[in-house]
């Protein structure tokens, strides 16, 4: 079952990146929003992988830089309860993802 999408924060342009281009985000486009953490790596590449993996599906996908540690995240929501709603389907394969905010 498909993740609903996440109303827009401001109006922003989803971030999309070419299949061959890392999936980063952009921090002013973060600013006062929620997403949902669904897996953390301590490798860049594999979490790029994983980001792929979503994006096939459909989702808005980023990943951080959080130390030395890069995060995947879904969406971008304006309040936390959307993010929330959405949290239970993604549970179902990332069984510790959170909110978190951005």
């Amino acid at each position: 079952e498909a993740v609903p999408a996440p109303q827009s924060v401001a109006q922003q342009t989803p971030v999309a990146a070419p299949a061959s281009q890392p999936i980063a985000a952009d921090p002013e486009t973060l600013k006062n929003a929620y997403t949902i953490q669904v897996a953390s790596f301590k490798k860049e590449q594999r979490a790029q992988e994983e980001a792929k993996i979503l994006r096939g599906k459909g989702l808005e996908i980023f990943v951080l830089s959080k130390g030395s540690h890069s995060i995947v995240c879904v969406g971008k929501y304006s309040q936390k309860a959307q993010a929330t709603a959405a949290l239970s389907k993604l549970r179902k394969r990332y069984k510790d993802c959170i909110v978190r905010s951005l």
